[in-house]
């Protein structure tokens, strides 16, 4: 059965009915992301580095930004490791990007790297610093100023293999229809087929 992983360009527009779900409430800490740049304020789900590492996955597995995708998280020394293990066949095909982008908000500051992995196996990186950049600024089900594609472009510039740390994405080229071209090409491409793909044997 294929799987709609997929994004073409005409997709985006629908970037924004996939993240108007309304929120489910739940508070674990008072925090937020006053150090990052262009921050927006939240609370409930969206209350920033309140989900400890120990409880991600299962605060996760029951968000709706998953949209039926379930993770197993752990955290290893400062790493914070992030496996998909179920991807059902109707997910969106920007849940993916979506997930990482909540998890740079919510996520407790406990970690230096997130690991996407296949099993054991790290597949992709992204530092701290450069998930927070992009998470810090992401509200689902609320209306910001921003494009949330816009945020994905740049939560992609960050992306980096796990052996080698090598860039994923080419630099942004300032061209924006380039640019959310080739952050697409990224996403469906090593993205998908290397870390959301995995969950699906």
């Amino acid at each position: 059965m294929p799987y709609p992983v997929f994004v073409r360009l005409s997709a985006i527009l629908a970037a924004a009915a996939v993240m108007s779900v309304p929120l489910a409430s739940s508070v674990l800490a008072d925090a937020d992301c006053s150090g990052v740049a262009g921050h927006v304020p939240a609370d409930g789900d969206l209350t920033a580095f309140a989900v400890p590492a120990a409880g991600l996955d299962a605060f996760m597995n029951a968000s709706p930004m998953a949209n039926g995708m379930k993770f197993r998280s752990e955290l290893r020394d400062r790493d914070l490791w992030l496996d998909v293990v179920e991807f059902p066949s109707d997910t969106s095909g920007l849940a993916g990007a979506v997930s990482l982008m909540a998890i740079g908000r919510v996520a407790a500051d406990e970690f230096d790297r997130l690991i996407l992995a296949d099993g054991e196996e790290g597949v992709f990186e992204i530092a701290n610093g450069d998930l927070r950049a992009v998470g810090c600024r992401f509200l689902w089900g609320q209306e910001t100023e921003e494009a949330p594609f816009a945020q994905i472009v740049e939560l992609f510039q960050g992306l980096r293999s796990y052996e080698g740390h090598a860039r994923v994405t080419p630099e942004l080229s300032g061209n924006l229809m380039h640019d959310m071209t080739v952050t697409l090409e990224t996403h469906n491409g090593p993205f998908v087929d290397g870390w959301l793909r995995s969950a699906v044997k």
